[in-house]
């Protein structure tokens, strides 16, 4: 069964692999451990900016997700845009990508959730969450009141 849970201290080793997998899957550098954890230490330090969250497949950990906030002065609510996601290739049949949105629309007093279109996410979730095309690359939901 897929969870979501929040990043702990003790997950640190088990997120350097998988940021390092996800770049190379990319073909990119990947980040320095140093830039993953100051990281850790921003989001940690300024919660009020966003979280990282760890997503987890029978007690595996197979996935991390970094959700930054945005105040929506308008709507008085914080907008939340998932600004990274990987998911272990073995793991992505699962589709692990609805269980985090599930997680993040129980968060209170959010306006939107917006994520930006990528190859090893299936655009079946974005439909059945009735996600719409936003400007460039992202998708959004808007959370009705």
């Amino acid at each position: 069964m897929v969870k979501v849970r929040p990043f702990q201290f003790t997950d640190r080793y088990d997120l350097e692999k998988l940021v390092n997998s996800s770049y190379e899957e990319r073909k990119m550098e990947p980040p320095s451990n140093q830039k993953i954890i100051d990281m850790i230490g921003f989001y940690t330090s300024f919660p009020q900016c966003g979280r990282i969250c760890i997503l987890t497949f029978n007690k595996d950990i197979i996935g991390y997700v970094t959700v930054l906030n945005r105040w929506e002065l308008y709507l008085g609510k914080i907008s939340l845009r998932i600004d990274e996601l990987y998911i272990h290739k073995n793991y992505r049949k699962y589709k692990p990508e609805i269980n985090l949105v599930e997680f993040l629309l129980k968060q209170e007093k959010i306006a939107s959730i917006a994520i930006r279109l990528d190859r090893y996410l299936s655009k079946k979730v974005f439909k059945f969450f009735n996600f719409e095309r936003d400007f460039g690359p992202y998708f959004i939901k808007k959370i009705e009141e």
